[in-house]
């Protein structure tokens, strides 16, 4: 992952004491109008210092983000002015604010979670079918009550029947009427989940 100019994101050992953004997300607590020239100690976070020096803030105050009991990271308020950052009600406002930075990245760790699940499930999905497309045997897939899940394609050229026309339906259809209902409790019964067909 890279930042916005390009350059890696930045990775600081969580027990670095000289790291004022450490500090405060090791012992959980909002770190009120630290000095700029305190981030400029660290190496890892003097950029962070220029930064605020070039936006003239006098210090930075350091917020948590947690939610559902952990600690996602920390939020930098930057200030021009210290006794404005002082005050119990801009702190709590800083706390709200935090906690749902901290829960949009929660649910956007959950979303990127869930895509790529979603994307190694088509894959395997896609796999699988094509393993199942490429067999020479004629292959259906059925679910518990007997109804056709997939056919493949060798199924669907020894019967003459149009692709995705069969599925959804009673894999009884495939047999003879004489024999749909003796087929279909033979298959009930063993919990059958495929049947191949050889021509």
């Amino acid at each position: 992952m890279r930042a916005g100019n390009g350059q890696p994101l930045p990775r600081y050992a969580i027990d670095d004491s000289d790291n004022p953004l450490c500090t405060a997300l090791r012992r959980r607590q909002i770190a009120v109008n630290v000095p700029a020239s305190a981030f400029a100690a660290a190496r890892a976070t003097a950029g962070l210092a220029a930064g605020a020096q070039h936006l003239n803030f006098a210090s930075l105050t350091v917020v948590p983000l947690m939610a559902a009991g952990k600690t996602a990271g920390v939020m930098v308020v930057g200030s021009r002015d210290t006794a404005s950052m002082d005050t119990p009600r801009v702190q709590q406002m800083l706390v709200s604010l935090a906690s749902h930075a901290a829960t949009a990245l929660d649910y956007g760790r959950l979303i990127k979670s869930l895509r790529q699940r979603d994307s190694e499930r088509e894959i395997e999905q896609t796999f699988q079918t094509m393993i199942l497309e490429t067999m020479s045997d004629a292959l259906v897939v059925i679910d518990a009550q007997g109804t056709i899940r997939f056919v493949n394609q060798r199924l669907l050229s020894m019967t003459g029947y149009p692709s995705r026309s069969l599925e959804g339906l009673s894999v009884g259809e495939l047999f003879h009427p004489d024999d749909r209902q003796e087929v279909m409790t033979g298959l009930l019964r063993e919990n059958a989940s495929t049947m191949k067909f050889n021509q």
